[in-house]
């Protein structure tokens, strides 16, 4: 029996055009680049559903900005228009987000008003770190303040357990000012960041590799193809013995929002479910 099978290949069409239905215009991007592109464009955009806000200490919201802030808060909450307060860039699949990558904190505009899909950009911004049911909004800054120290700071003195996994024990970090910060990450240098208890974090983020892309969306390539070859090297195990000699094309495709190889046929049990690539909705905490 002669298999055609080309299972990473079938996983890159699908995520191109996830992407496409989506909006993304990918006529200039090398195929090799998409899951790459992928895994940032999930990272940046946020899952539209219902959350807690939970506001930190030092979160402070003058009076002129009260409308806007308790414009997003509803949002929020509804678990609606949510990414309509991000910035305009994440329709761009190339888009990077600095804050984002190195401390795994999102920026959101406060404005009170809609500028097609988007809320009307501009000064002043909420800066949160988003969980799948909780909102932990930072503080109000503005934009520029991507670098500031005082973000982690803020986190580990409120929420220190959502980013324990980022602790790093036996390294000295160190306490860089704004600018200092802005240059490291500018030429690519992922930083260990030391907060005024001594506390020692890795990048929150995860980081950036030499690409300028996220370190995880690195990790979600190579994992995901190895995982993949793999499974086409026990299909062509298993088949390599048939009596059959006739040529078989396995295809990789989503079947009741389930990764499935199907082998064309219309038998169902002819097909293999891959549970632990439906990675989708849970993509960001590879």
């Amino acid at each position: 029996m002669k298999l055609e099978i080309d299972l990473f290949q079938d996983w890159k069409d699908i995520l191109k055009e996830d992407l496409e239905k989506s909006g993304y215009n990918l006529s200039n991007i090398e195929e090799k680049n998409i899951p790459i592109l992928y895994f940032n464009v999930k990272n940046r955009t946020i899952e539209e559903k219902h959350r807690t806000v939970n506001v930190s200490k030092e979160f402070k919201c003058p009076r002129e900005l009260k409308e806007g802030w308790q414009f997003l808060k509803g949002h929020i909450e509804s678990g609606n228009l949510l990414n309509a307060h991000l910035s305009k860039r994440v329709r761009k699949v190339r888009s990077k987000d600095t804050m984002l990558d190195n401390w795994g904190v999102h920026h959101f505009h406060l404005g009170e008003n809609m500028d097609d899909e988007f809320v009307k950009q501009g000064n002043p911004l909420v800066f949160a770190v988003v969980r799948e049911h909780v909102f932990y909004a930072i503080g109000i800054f503005k934009h520029g303040d991507w670098a500031k120290q005082e973000i982690v700071e803020i986190i580990h003195n409120n929420w220190p357990y959502i980013v324990k996994d980022y602790k790093t024990e036996g390294m000295d970090g160190d306490s860089y000012s704004e600018q200092e910060i802005k240059n490291l990450n500018e030429n690519g240098l992922n930083i260990l960041i030391k907060v005024k208890d001594g506390t020692v974090y890795s990048p929150m983020g995860g980081g950036r590799s030499l690409s300028g892309y996220n370190v995880k969306a690195t990790y979600f390539q190579i994992a995901t193809e190895k995982l993949l070859r793999d499974i086409e090297s026990r299909i062509q195990e298993q088949l390599k013995n048939s009596e059959y000699d006739f040529k078989i094309k396995a295809k990789l495709c989503i079947l009741n929002d389930r990764y499935t190889v199907t082998f064309g046929s219309n038998d169902t049990d002819f097909n293999i479910s891959i549970p632990n690539l439906d990675i989708h909705e849970d993509i960001v905490s590879l």
